[in-house]
């Protein structure tokens, strides 16, 4: 099963006074991937994210991840 998730973020929307925030740490992502079931209580997931920031200095990520999920 294949899955596309966009991401919005600002993990310095609220700064104490005083503080300026950084623009590496407000950006977006998009996510794309796919989920294998092995077994009915068994998943492993690949994708692939490439980020966005409103930094200049810094590089937005791109990511490959691999994940293994179950329940048990």
């Amino acid at each position: 099963m294949g899955f596309v998730r966009y991401e919005k973020f600002d993990t310095q929307y609220k700064m104490p006074a005083g503080y300026l925030p950084i623009g590496a740490f407000k950006g977006s992502a998009w996510i794309a991937g796919i989920s294998h079931f092995p077994d009915p209580d068994v998943v492993v997931k690949v994708d692939y994210t490439v980020g966005g920031n409103d930094s200049a200095v810094v590089a937005a990520p791109k990511a490959f991840s691999v994940g293994l999920g179950w329940w048990f």
